[in-house]
């Protein structure tokens, strides 16, 4: 049976991490993006405590199946309206096609709207693109990012 819960990142941050390096592996995009996955986590601790950081997982049988994290904060030129934006959404290839990422999400969005955000905000990669699923559950493609390396 899969459970949905908000957790915060300073509890469960080494499952995270390892998540977050097969998300890494998935969706990191060679010929731009060359890093190695190094996440800040003091900044993202801070943010946690500051109350702008939301961590809603999903578990079966106490095992992580997949996680969501986004950031929040008022958008910058309409300073009521609260905006949340996905930082990272990882599913473990064997929880993918059953709907555990489906059911993420829309706790997620309960769980945002509790917290008093007005929008959510995803986005996807050339390599691992789920627009399909985010189109599904009502979401308008707004915007179309271009990176460059400098």
């Amino acid at each position: 049976m899969l459970t949905l819960q908000v957790e915060y990142l300073r509890d469960v941050h080494g499952e995270v991490q390892a998540y977050g390096e097969k998300q890494w592996a998935e969706i990191r995009y060679p010929p731009l993006m060359q890093e190695e996955l190094d996440p800040a986590l003091d900044t993202l601790l801070r943010i946690e405590e500051e109350g702008s950081l939301l961590l809603v997982t999903a578990r079966e049988a106490g095992q992580m199946a997949g996680y969501i994290m986004v950031v929040s904060s008022p958008m910058l030129n309409h300073q009521e309206v609260n905006y949340a934006m996905e930082l990272a959404m990882y599913v473990g290839k064997d929880y993918r096609r059953c709907g555990v990422a489906r059911s993420l999400m829309q706790y997620c969005e309960e769980a945002c709207r509790e917290a008093g955000v007005h929008y959510l905000t995803f986005s996807v990669t050339p390599t691992l693109d789920y627009t399909p699923l985010l189109e599904a559950e009502g979401y308008i493609k707004t915007e179309i990012l271009h990176t460059k390396r400098l």
